[in-house]
């Protein structure tokens, strides 16, 4: 126990005897740790005796309030934040404890897992208190990935080498330049033509119009000749058709 008197200590044992005191107001405290504060104020007034009594009154101790989680997926993390606050247990059963509640201070309950969104709960808990929870973390929902687009790929042989070759049609595009020529057919429907056309000064054009498939997808080989012996062979049956193509010949 500590006694303050005037904002001086006062030796607890130096209390058998009266204090002499200066004549005016004073102000006695005195503490401990298993009680509550107390504070008298006294006058001291000259040739008089005065008593102050004291009474200590124990301090209130709270009961500590107990919650019981059900936590959803068990593996997830559970943790509360708030002074004097505490939570133990594994899987899907957990214990979360305030050691002393007043009624009025509020803590917060977290529960986090990869793949879900985070649960958050504000409590006030109670002296005493004794509930059941379940928290219940809810999937996020992840959106599908784009489907990869379909490619069919040809790769042309020009000769010469030094014909323009130009392609008509939805997606389709031309690279490469000399003898070797790529055409390519972004997501390819049979639904749709193609149309390729070799044109080159000193001979006639050649044209071939055909319908690709999204089935042909793997790379397939074509040639474009320069007299009726060279044929166009591809991987594809419906290429097939191209070996009845016309051939350029050289004006006369």
């Amino acid at each position: 126990m500590e006694v303050t008197l005037a904002g001086d200590t006062i030796s607890v044992g130096g209390l058998d005897e009266p204090l002499v005191l200066k004549v005016g107001q004073y102000d006695l405290v005195a503490s401990s740790p298993n009680f509550e504060t107390v504070t008298k104020s006294f006058q001291v007034v000259q040739d008089e005796t005065t008593v102050v009594n004291v009474t200590f009154v124990p301090k209130k101790t709270a009961k500590p309030a107990e919650y019981q989680v059900t936590l959803e997926p068990p593996e997830a993390m559970l943790a509360a934040s708030g002074e004097g606050v505490s939570v133990s247990g594994t899987g899907g059963r957990r214990t979360v404890t305030v050691a002393e509640p007043d009624g009025e201070t509020a803590f917060t309950l977290v529960a986090t897992l990869d793949g879900y969104d985070d649960y958050r709960q504000m409590l006030v808990p109670k002296a005493g208190e004794s509930r059941d929870l379940t928290v219940r973390l809810e999937s996020i929902e992840v959106a599908p990935m784009p489907e990869k687009p379909q490619v069919a790929e040809y790769q042309v042989t020009v000769d010469p080498p030094e014909a323009t070759l130009t392609a008509s049609g939805k997606g389709v595009s031309i690279s490469g330049q000399g003898p070797r020529r790529t055409v390519t057919i972004a997501n390819p429907d049979s639904s749709g033509s193609v149309t390729l056309v070799a044109m080159l000064d000193g001979y006639r054009n050649l044209r071939r119009e055909f319908r690709p498939s999204d089935r042909d997808i793997e790379q397939s080989r074509s040639t474009v000749g320069t007299d009726e012996r060279t044929t166009i062979e591809g991987r594809r049956d419906y290429l097939n058709s191209f070996q009845q193509l016309p051939t350029p010949r050289r004006w006369t």
